[in-house]
């Protein structure tokens, strides 16, 4: 594909939640719902040396952040840390949280906790996502207040969620934020300027936001299973949207069978089944985002074409790659018309795709039309770069992989 191979060895995984590969040798991953240093979904891992050696990288919709091995945040993109609305075509460093352990990104604002479980979140605030009570904008992160030590925190498209230790039960987990569609789980529809407790069926072990919708496994009674609510007006919620356009409550995912992970992408959901651990997905399939070699507009719940037996799955804003356990091949399917596989334009591709691009990357692009990696110890990104989310310097509607320098 015009690139060459990428080969990346993962050694430091801080915390559960994130894509991130914590040992070659048997090809585990730890999956996250964004993974900052080592935790939550969305990032990548590694090692570190210096003190400039990325340790995660992490993206949103319109932006991207890393985690250095000095324990430095770093943003680009849209609303990187230095002003609301801003744009930065390069890294930034991100003051006020001297400790981050894992971070996660919003349309428009982001969050990380820290090693000792406080959560900050900067940038827009219209609707609360902030979560300090009101509706202001912030440049620099801000802690939310009313929490206890959070173990994940994983931000929607304008909502956010952060739980506690899952492997300390009963887990406590509050949402805030835009609730026009339920996506918050309190059983109402009005925004949330601080943190709402939610209550759900059981213990939380994953839980990731997508768009205007969440999900998440929930140990009930010994049972892992998927729940979701929110808007469901593409089926994002597993279930049939034809007079249901919102689940307004906590609701499991029916003939899905038991699940360990949950990828939420921009308006389509995914999850990897418990033992067997198969791609399933759901919800927007307009570019085939949904891997079952169609476009239709939506669907429920359908395994991913092809059988694959896989490590980790990183569903973006109209696309999906997947990394495959046996051997760390990189697969895709949905949308490339931004060059999202690779860097490379393409058409639509329903059918899951090899991405020899991909191998041995632990790649991320959570809800969004670009993904970012770590590779030797530098950080590459690629595909849509409308708001400077490579990191390259420019703004052009698109790029092939390069590094992003912090600096």
């Amino acid at each position: 594909m015009g690139h060459p191979a990428v080969r990346t060895v993962f050694l430091g995984v801080l915390a559960l939640g994130c894509n991130a590969l914590s040992g070659v040798s048997d090809l585990e991953k730890v999956d996250c719902v964004d993974c900052g240093s080592g935790g939550g979904a969305g990032s990548a891992g590694t090692g570190g040396g210096a003190g400039t050696s990325p340790v995660s990288i992490t993206v949103g919709p319109k932006s991207s952040c890393a985690i250095l091995a000095d324990k430095s945040l770093w943003c680009w993109g849209a609303n990187p840390g230095v002003e609301p609305g801003a744009v930065s075509t390069k890294a930034v460093k991100v003051e006020g949280i001297s400790d981050p352990k894992q971070v996660s990104i919003g349309l428009e604002h982001s969050c990380a906790v820290s090693d000792s479980g406080v959560v900050y979140c900067w940038g827009r605030n219209d609707a609360g996502q902030l979560g300090d009570g009101s509706t202001n904008a912030s440049a620099v992160p801000k802690v939310v207040p009313q929490l206890g030590a959070m173990d994940t925190v994983s931000a929607g498209r304008s909502h956010t969620c952060a739980y506690t230790d899952p492997g300390s039960p009963p887990v406590q987990t509050f949402c805030w934020g835009a609730n026009a569609y339920g996506q918050l789980g309190d059983g109402t529809k009005t925004d949330a300027l601080q943190p709402v407790k939610v209550t759900l069926p059981g213990n939380v072990l994953r839980m990731g936001p997508g768009g205007d919708f969440t999900c998440a496994v929930i140990d009930v009674g010994g049972s892992f299973d998927a729940y979701c609510w929110g808007r469901n007006d593409m089926g994002q919620c597993g279930q049939d949207p034809t007079g249901t356009p919102t689940v307004d409550a906590p609701t499991k995912v029916a003939n899905l069978g038991q699940v360990e992970r949950v990828y939420p992408g921009g308006d389509h959901m995914c999850v990897r089944t418990l033992g067997t651990r198969l791609p399933w997905c759901w919800g927007a399939n307009d570019h085939g985002q949904v891997g079952i070699n169609s476009t239709s507009a939506w669907e429920l719940p359908q395994a991913v074409v092809g059988g694959y037996t896989i490590d980790t799955m990183s569903p973006g804003a109209r696309h999906t790659c997947l990394t495959v356990r046996t051997t760390i091949e990189g697969v895709c399917f949905g949308a490339n018309e931004l060059g999202q596989f690779s860097g490379i334009p393409g058409g639509d591709q329903p059918l899951p795709t090899a991405v020899p691009f991909l191998d041995g990357i632990g790649h991320i692009m959570r809800r969004a039309d670009h993904g970012c990696g770590i590779k030797d110890d530098k950080v590459l990104c690629w595909g849509a770069n409308d708001s400077g989310q490579l990191g390259n310097g420019t703004t052009g509607s698109f790029g092939a992989a390069a590094e992003v320098p912090f600096e």
